[in-house]
């Protein structure tokens, strides 16, 4: 079974592909609050970097990142294709079950 690097806060190891499923879907639902409750435009709650097209390392973010839309777009204007960040956004909120 294969493992990656992850980043959760300031504890760093090693996880199994299979188990960051859950792990992400836990984060989202944390995410949606923080939307909701700091009324922000987005909020990160993790990212994946890739080298050379393989999964490398998992970052997961507790408590998400909210973020308003300029500062979001600051923060995303750099991101290359290596990178896979999962975020909510408040314009589409109404779809977030």
């Amino acid at each position: 079974m294969k493992e990656i690097r992850y980043v959760f806060g300031h504890q760093v190891g090693w996880i199994y592909v299979d188990e960051i499923g859950k792990i992400l879907h836990d984060l989202e639902k944390i995410a949606k609050e923080v939307l909701i409750d700091e009324k922000a435009d987005h909020v990160i709650y993790a990212s994946k970097v890739y080298e050379k097209g393989e999964l490398d390392r998992i970052h997961f973010y507790n408590p998400p990142l909210a973020f308003s839309d300029k500062e979001f777009e600051e923060r995303m204007k750099d991101v290359g294709n290596d990178y896979l960040i999962y975020a909510l956004h408040n314009e589409n909120l109404s779809n977030i079950a």
